[in-house]
This record gives structure tokens, sequence and C-alpha cells, in this order.
């Protein structure tokens, strides 16, 4: 059939929902764990702490207001001569500078911010906190891996950023290239203190960053910075933790990996998931690969172990106790709250480690760095595929966006066009049967900002506000479906000339729940069926939680922080659609109320595409 009409669609949906017993529980075995990058790697590493003075770069750094340091450490395999190695520059976030001595923690005490302040250089008897030392954890474990680790202390930024017009984001961004600069007359024509020890040894055409917090910011200043100086660096990855995004700097044309802690306290509107979100609104050609990694149970702060409660030093916290403090939300929260009985917090060692296996894997891919594992098998690990061994103390749901020109990619639709409620990105019609709510929000105007059923019952992390999206990219174009019958679904065809999809992988969607639509009562997860359709009318379905977790009810209950209606990946393999000829695909099917139980929701879809 080369056109399906309503009619046939409407006895699909119904003939799923008849269906429903025979699907499968799983269709697939489950997968072969990958080899682990969370392992250390077979290098033995040397560390070096280098400080050219608290006063090394003057006030004259973008008039700057105070002196900063120009100090750091590097972490590198002990054996030079195995490389030259891809360097990564690790930048840290906002937090204190100096501490007390004498109200150091003592053993089994936790890090309190009692005596710790922002100054700079540190008055006599105070000592700096280390921050770029916070994550010696993961730059050790790269070096083993064949990295070359510099790892950027931001002190004398923090300080005084305050007082700074753009809160000193463009100046880490101006930090981390004079770090880049120095150590690539190191590599290149050597100097003093190292002599010609590094010569040769770094490689400058394969750089990644890492940025934790308004770190983020920064090293999105540098790739900008980078760019406008022509490329003198090799920048091709982003690793972020927690990450600010207040400047709104395109990193499309990156690898990029945002790492969101559910239980952020520092940053609780999650704005670093604008990195993932944003590309969508850049035209298609030379976008990257793309993930997000939502963290359940992580806050903000804890991926420094100089910041947590944990530390050694003053000025740790638990941030999102904090947040509790200062009434932005309440105490009870059942997944974040530190004294709620069965809460999803991770000790801050096991946030730390959860993130080694991912930073891992995601910089080995994207700058060619052989530890072990196939690009397949770290490709599985970073799209949420196949979990890696170490880290499994924490709970990490992702979504993946693959490059721009990948064999087997195919955008449906990405709801981003006044159209997309009727022609999807192909030119195929798109329908809904018997829904309650079919409308676009939170995109480019003239799509309203807010998605959710009740605004001011909690925070959207994908949405941007009208005065913002006046300057910047809007918010994520995303579909409201909202449901009230056992044969209520959502169509979209497939032209013929675009069927044929069998270079690709998976069907894939970002997709969650409205946790504020009367709908989803709390706590109550959602589910439904996926078809395919062919050119003769053969179909096959699955089940979306056979794949993913995205339709469980958010986790928390403490508004407005949570429950978070942040949108996660499905990934269903299309040999999960057994039956169908992949060759002549003409419809994608969501039988939304076919599921027993499942008679009634409310959702936002994004993204739907055929993947690798």
């Amino acid at each position: 059939m080369s056109i399906l009409s309503c009619r046939a669609v409407g006895n699909l949906l119904r003939s799923f929902t008849i269906g429903v017993a025979s699907v499968a529980a799983s269709l697939l075995p489950p997968p072969v764990v990958a080899d682990d990058p969370g392992l250390t790697g077979p290098y033995a590493v040397t560390t070096v702490e280098y400080d050219t003075g608290s006063n090394a770069i003057l006030p004259a750094l973008e008039g700057y207001p105070g002196p900063v340091e120009l100090q750091g450490m590097v972490a590198h395999p002990a054996n030079l001569a195995a490389g030259p190695f891809p360097v990564v520059l690790l930048l840290h976030g906002r937090h204190t500078t100096c501490y007390e001595p004498a109200l150091v923690p003592g053993p089994g005490e936790s890090s309190t911010i009692a005596g710790a302040v922002f100054e700079w250089p540190c008055t006599a008897g105070r000592l700096p906190i280390p921050s770029h030392r916070g994550y010696d954890y993961l730059a050790q474990h790269l070096a083993s891996h064949g990295f070359f680790v510099i790892s950027v202390s931001a002190n004398g930024i923090n300080a005084r950023d305050i007082q700074h017009p753009s809160l000193g984001m463009t100046t880490r961004g101006l930090l981390a290239l004079e770090h880049l600069a120095m150590w690539l007359q190191y590599a290149t024509v050597g100097g003093e203190p190292y002599g010609s020890r590094y010569r040769g040894r770094l490689d400058f055409s394969r750089v990644g960053l890492v940025g934790h917090s308004i770190g983020g910011d920064g090293i999105a200043v540098l790739e900008l910075l980078n760019q406008l100086l022509g490329e003198p660096f090799g920048i091709r990855a982003a690793f972020m933790l927690a990450p600010t995004d207040n400047l709104r700097l395109d990193l499309s044309k990156l690898d990029l990996a945002v790492v969101l802690p559910y239980c952020d306290g520092g940053l609780p509107t999650l704005p670093g998931i604008r990195y993932f979100d944003d590309p969508v609104h850049v035209a298609e050609g030379a976008r990257r690969s793309h993930y997000q990694l939502t963290m359940r149970g992580a806050n903000h702060d804890a991926f420094n172990s100089y910041w947590s409660v944990t530390a050694p030093v003053p000025g740790g916290y638990d941030d999102w106790d904090l947040a509790v403090l200062y009434g932005a939300v309440g105490p009870d929260d059942s997944a974040c709250g530190t004294t709620v009985a069965g809460n999803e917090r991770l000790l801050p060692a096991d946030q730390r480690a959860a993130v080694v296996p991912l930073a891992t894997a995601f910089l080995a891919r994207h700058l060619g760095v052989d530890i072990g594992s196939s690009d397949a098998e770290l490709a599985e690990i970073l799209t949420g595929d196949v979990p890696p061994p170490s880290g499994l103390g924490a709970v990490v749901r992702g979504a993946y966006r693959a490059a721009d020109g990948t064999p087997g990619v195919r955008v449906v639709d990405e709801f981003d066009q006044p159209s997309s409620l009727a022609l999807n990105a192909l030119g195929g019609l798109s329908f809904g049967i018997g829904l309650t709510r079919h409308t676009l929000c939170g995109g480019p105007a003239p799509q309203p900002v807010d998605c959710l059923h009740d605004p001011s019952a909690v925070i959207d992390p994908h949405m941007v506000g009208t005065t913002e999206r006046a300057w910047g990219p809007p918010g994520l174009p995303r579909l409201a479906l909202g449901w009230a019958s056992a044969d209520a679904g959502y169509v979209t065809l497939i032209p013929e000339q675009h069927g044929d999809v069998r270079e690709a992988a998976v069907l894939q969607f970002r997709i969650a729940l409205d946790p504020t639509d009367p709908a989803n009562p709390p706590g109550v997860d959602r589910d439904f069926l996926v078809g395919l359709v062919d050119d003769d009318g053969h179909w096959a379905t699955a089940r979306v939680a056979d794949w993913s977790r995205a339709l469980d009810y958010p986790a928390g209950s403490a508004g407005p922080l949570n429950p978070k209606p942040l949108l996660q990946g499905v990934r269903i393999p299309l040999t999960a659609f057994d039956g169908v000829d992949l060759q002549e695909v003409r419809a994608i099917v969501l039988a939304l109320g076919a599921l027993p139980g499942q008679a009634q929701g409310a959702v936002f879809l994004s993204e739907i595409r055929f993947s690798d």
C-alpha cells in the first residue's frame, strides 16, 4: 500500500491493542557488557604541579578586576616516549578560593562552608583551595590510558568574578587559552623549567575539553576563541559536568557530552541541557555527535573532590541541602532529600566513580585513543545501550544524536516548523487519532514557550523564556500528546523515497511524561507500543519499556525542582520489528493507549529519527 489512510491506521491501532498479549517481554537477549573503560589503563602516571605565581596574569587580562594565577597540574603517561598524546584540558567552576587551616575537618567530620572565603591571593594565614586538583581521580585515570591532561586553576577569577561584566566567563576562556598556548610552546620549542622534556610529546591536533559548572561556559568561550584565531588547537570534543550555559554559544561542531546531575542544587534548572538541545536549531551539515547523560542521585559539587562534604579542607557542602536551606526546595524530596529514607542520593565517591568510564569512553572515542574497546563498544556505553561494569552505583539515562552524515541516519521530525503538526521533516503526513492534546510547544515562535500543563508547578529544564528567545536559540521544540482512550495514537508517514532504512540500526526519539498533567498520577509509569508498517501493510510493534525507562514517572516530589520533565532517549533496534520490510517502511505508529493500564496519559515527544 503506497498511502496509509486514517481508517487503515485506526484499524492498525485497534490491532495493536488486541495483539498486546503477544508482545514479548524482551525481543532481544540482554546486551553483552562492553570492555570497561573504567578500569585503569596500561600506563604508569606522572603528575606535575606548575605555578608561575598568584599574579602571573595581571588585570590587563581582558580588564579583569584583579590578579589571576597561571597555575595548574598535568597528569600524563610516565613514558613520554610512547607519545605524542592527545591533550585534555580540565576547567573547574566557581567555588571559594581560600580557607582557614584551623577549621580543617578532623577524622570523620564533614567539610562545611565555615572558614572558606573568596579572595585572591590568600591573605596571611589562609591557604588556597586547590579546586583544580579536585579532578585528580579523572585526570590520573585518563593519563593511564594515554592522555596528556592539563587541569587549570582559576581561583583568581573566582575571587572577583561578581565584579566582572560576564561574571568571569570570558576570562575563563582566555585563561584556558593561556594554558594551552604555554603547553604548546613546551611541546614544540621547549622552555624552562622543563627544557626539551615535552618536545614532540603532546598532540595538539587532538584536544578535548572538560568543563565543570561555570567552567562549561569557560570552555565554550575557549572554543570560540580558537575559531577566531584560525584554530591553532585541534579542539574536537567537549565533556561537560553540570555546566552553565549563560552565553548560549554554539558547540554543535564539537563532539559533545553533557552530564546532568538530577539532584543539582547549585544549578537546579539544569541549564546544561541546552548544549544538547540547541543543535536542533542548527542547520544540518556540520553537527557532530552529541550525548545527554542524566545521572540520578548526583548533585552539582561532588564531581570535584574539594567541593563535596567529604572534602579535606573547608568549603565543601551538599548543594542540594544548601538549596533546601535557602528555601528553593522542601527538605522532603523523595529522590534528592538527604534526610529522606530511600532517597536516590549517591555518595560523593560513587558519583565521581560513575563519571570515570563515561568520560574515558567519550574522549577515547572522539579523540581516537585505543583503550582496548572497539568504537562500537564505546558507542554503546555512551548511547546507554550497554552500561559499563564500573560506575554501576549510579543510574545514568541518556539520549544520543548522531553526527550529520552518519550512515543510516534519517531525521523524521524535529517538530521545529509551523507545519510540523501536519507534515514531518521528510514531507510525510503526521496526525493524531483520538488525542486530547496535539500541539507544538517549546520551540521557535509562534510555538508557546511553556509546554507543561501547569508551568507553575515544576521547572521545565528545556524551556527558554520569551525574552531570552529574542536574543538566543529557543527552547527544545516538542510535540505535546495527550490521550484518554485505548485506541489513541500518533502516526507519521514515511514517503516512498525515504522508506529504505536498512542502513539504520535503531528507531529513536526523545520523550518525557508531563508530571503536572492529571492524566499522569504521581508515581504511575507510562508505556506504549511503537509500530513500524511497511508498504505491504506488514507491521510489528515493540514496547518502549523493553528498551528504555524514559517513560517512568520522574523522580522526586518536592516541587518546583522535582519531578523533572526531562526528555530521555528511546532507542529501539530495527531487528525488534520482525516481519517488516525495512526497505519499504511507510509509517511509524505510536499506539499510546494500547497497553493495559495505559488508556490515559500525557507526554512530550521530540526528535524522531532512524539512527546508527
